[in-house]
């Protein structure tokens, strides 16, 4: 599941860099730019939550399977683009794959350990999932100066096949998928799932991570940085790669912490390190400052970031485990289509700063619902 999540994570963010640039060549302006950025999340965020059910329904191998094959075909259509309308359109079915592919793993993985060493698992899993990350979007910046824009997406692809090929010949994910397809559950059942004050606590906290890290890290700062502080694509990269390793070194941490001290105790320090360091962001002026909060931030984010998917996994019957999570990862996409619209509309009206300050308020209301959250005992 690690080499998988890596695979799935490295090929889809290789073509983050260019995605606007791609969009703008193919005759994109305006909402149309946006659309094909955003488009990956919109279809996510119908998906996530009829994923759930279905995974509940006929198990955990299948689903992985699926979302790898529409990737895989959604990297085909934005290669093979005319337009920008059918680069959105392979944008959305990338966001289909995805919704599959994570919702099934996540539940997966949280049924692989018991909640003795759940956490730790749960960080192992994300930090080499958040690598993907980082090594995608600088190798797609290389590619896409190499090969060009449309033939991005065919590397991608590339990278996607022997992924699927490893999933679909995996013995091991055969017999622990295939061991654990779990009763089909009620209707009222599901909904009594969705009534669970721990997944609502977590959904709200997940939406509000996604609002930060969307909206205020990959949107505001890289503005902020570049129009109001002058600094090159290359050094606004350097503050973004400092983010991405407080992320990476911080969910190990954070793993370990949730099997020690508990899931609360870790995911109410996450919300208040990521309020600060969002709040600190609004008065940096140089570019040590600004790497040092943006690792504070990335901290922030994995230490809220891993105990999510324990606390939902423990939250409802093991049957219900694929819908809670998927409604834990819808709030989840819905908080990255929310963020960036909403703070660039502050941007416009009160300036970057004020921008950081909204954001960190924001971020900090989430200790209310998290602080009634009743954590079962281990």
């Amino acid at each position: 599941m690690c080499v998988l999540g890596l695979m799935m994570m490295t090929s889809g963010f290789m073509a983050n860099p260019i995605l606007p640039l791609y969009a703008q060549a193919l005759g994109a302006t305006g909402v149309l730019v946006g659309l094909v950025v955003s488009g990956y999340f919109i279809s996510r965020t119908f998906l996530e939550l009829p994923t759930g059910v279905i995974v509940d329904k006929i198990g955990r191998r299948t689903p992985i399977l699926v979302g790898l094959l529409v990737s895989i075909l959604g990297f085909l259509v934005s290669a093979a683009s005319k337009d920008p309308y059918q680069l959105i359109l392979g944008r959305m079915l990338g966001g289909f794959g995805s919704a599959f592919f994570f919702c099934t793993s996540m539940t997966l993985v949280t049924e692989l350990f018991d909640p003795s060493t759940r956490g730790r698992a749960l960080g192992i899993y994300q930090a080499i999932e958040f690598a993907g990350t980082f090594v995608g979007s600088i190798i797609g910046g290389f590619v896409a100066n190499l090969v060009g824009y449309a033939n991005t997406f065919y590397v991608c692809l590339a990278l996607e096949v022997p992924t699927f090929l490893l999933a679909l010949f995996s013995s091991d994910l055969k017999r622990e998928a295939g061991r654990r397809v779990t009763s089909q559950s009620s209707r009222p059942r599901s909904y009594a799932a969705l009534k669970n004050f721990t997944l609502v606590a977590v959904g709200i906290a997940a939406f509000l991570r996604l609002f930060d890290e969307q909206g205020v890290i990959n949107t505001i700062l890289p503005i902020y940085a570049n129009r109001f502080l002058g600094m090159d694509v290359a050094l606004i990269g350097i503050v973004m790669g400092a983010k991405a390793a407080g992320y990476v070194s911080t969910v190990l941490v954070a793993g370990v912490m949730c099997d020690v001290i508990g899931r609360k105790r870790t995911l109410l320090l996450g919300i208040g390190l990521a309020s600060v360091a969002v709040f600190l962001l609004g008065g940096s002026k140089d570019l040590m400052t600004l790497m040092a909060f943006a690792a504070l931030a990335g901290a922030g984010s994995g230490m809220i970031m891993v105990p999510l998917p324990a606390l939902v996994a423990e939250s409802v019957p093991s049957s219900l485990r694929g819908t809670a999570i998927g409604t834990f990862r819808t709030m989840f996409d819905l908080g990255a289509i929310v963020g960036p619209v909403s703070m660039t509309v502050v941007l416009g009206l009160a300036g970057p700063t004020i921008c950081f300050y909204v954001a960190a308020a924001v971020v900090l209301a989430g200790v209310l619902p998290a602080a009634f959250i009743r954590e079962k005992s281990r």
